[in-house]
């Protein structure tokens, strides 16, 4: 069954349709109210709820509200915010309806940005709750019956959705991978390119130079800075050679031995103090590896390059059916929105552009002087 490859829209499924049935049993607009915010907080992980309900209901203006400490009653300027700020990334907003009635608004929020299958669930049971709170309202006898219908409208209504995000996120990870293979074969002809020609090159550049100089002792300082030059510039195609196509990765254990080796070349050109924290599985899917190593070698290059920084901190490990990486360094920070926009800064764009592809996300902070936090998340399946 396709649900079963996509265990978080049938947990939003099976838990939907739990509330659903809960609110059908009840015909106190108090009661379903605090019943509806229960499960709000559930069917979306938020951490704080409300109910506003205005003068077409039994419960006339009131205010039901919740947060996943206990707190009954939050403070109204704390309900007055979400309301004006209404709905974003981290903060869920609804309008109440029934039978063409406003009846009141529905709210949550937390600190973490919502994904669109919470934001359809809330939607959908949003209408669910003002079905049943109209239904409370008027003759109990009628109302079972038109929460039926309305559960069964929003079932199929779910349903469709269920079957619109398997097909798109079907289409994503057939695309990540045609990427990734596309992005490979051409890492391989570069790296073949690299070694077989650049290096090669330079490296018989030296041993001319080496003859030179013993041939010619008296332009031996000359000979050894245009020396010294060479090995700068085949370091640095070293390094290039890696970052396109690292050796280990497609190794049990490679992502981790891959972002190490990373790191010590980051240690060699800056001397920042590092701290690693790597936890991942030998199982994962080369696609995924070759993303999560592109992140991390992205924020890397940002501390390389910008950063100036002292102390550097990375931790990658495996939460939640998600890799999830985290860059933090003490350098001298900047402005994220005016960065996005500068010459020679399209690195920082590039993260966006794989978490995306990738069906992740990604977060940077940073301000002047207070250093930076690159954080993302790529999921494994």
């Amino acid at each position: 069954m396709a649900m079963t490859r996509y265990p978080e829209l049938g947990e939003a499924f099976e838990r939907l349709h739990a509330a659903s049935l809960e609110l059908t049993r009840l015909h106190d607009v108090s009661e379903i109210a605090e019943t509806a915010l229960s499960w709000a907080l559930t069917l979306t992980g938020s951490t704080l709820g409300f109910i506003k309900l205005t003068g077409e209901t039994d419960a006339a203006d009131l205010t039901f509200s919740l947060s996943v400490d206990g707190r009954r009653f939050l403070p109204r300027q704390e309900i007055d915010s979400l309301l004006h700020a209404g709905a974003g990334d981290s903060s869920l907003v609804h309008a109440l309806n029934a039978s063409g009635r406003e009846l009141g608004v529905a709210g949550v929020s937390r600190e973490a940005d919502y994904s669109e299958v919470e934001r359809h669930s809330f939607a959908i049971f949003a209408n669910q709750v003002g079905a049943a709170i109209s239904g409370a309202s008027a003759d109990p006898s009628d109302a079972k019956g038109r929460l039926r219908t309305q559960l069964e409208k929003k079932t199929d209504e779910l349903g469709r959705l269920v079957k619109r995000l398997e097909a798109v996120d079907a289409a994503r990870q057939l695309l990540l991978k045609n990427v990734v293979s596309a992005q490979d074969q051409a890492a391989r002809r570069i790296a073949a390119k690299l070694h077989d020609d650049a290096l090669q090159t330079l490296t018989a550049a030296e041993l001319h130079l080496h003859r030179v100089e013993l041939s010619r002792p008296e332009g031996a300082p000359a000979l050894a800075e245009a020396k010294a030059l060479l090995l700068q510039t085949e370091e640095a195609l070293r390094h290039l050679l890696f970052e396109v196509r690292p050796p280990a990765l497609e190794n049990p254990g490679g992502l981790e031995a891959t972002i190490r080796e990373r790191l010590m070349m980051l240690k060699a050109l800056t001397d920042a103090e590092l701290t690693v924290d790597l936890h991942l599985p030998d199982e994962l899917a080369y696609e995924v590896k070759s993303m999560v190593f592109r992140q991390v070698a992205e924020a890397l290059s940002n501390v390389e390059k910008h950063s100036r920084a002292t102390r550097v901190e990375v931790s990658v490990r495996l939460v939640d059916g998600n890799v999830h990486g985290v860059v933090v360094d003490n350098g001298q920070g900047f402005i994220v929105a005016e960065r996005n926009n500068m010459p020679g800064h399209l690195g920082l764009l590039s993260l966006r552009e794989r978490a995306i592809l990738a069906g992740g996300w990604y977060r940077i902070e940073s301000e002047p002087g207070a250093g930076t936090r690159i954080e993302f998340g790529v999921p494994v399946s």
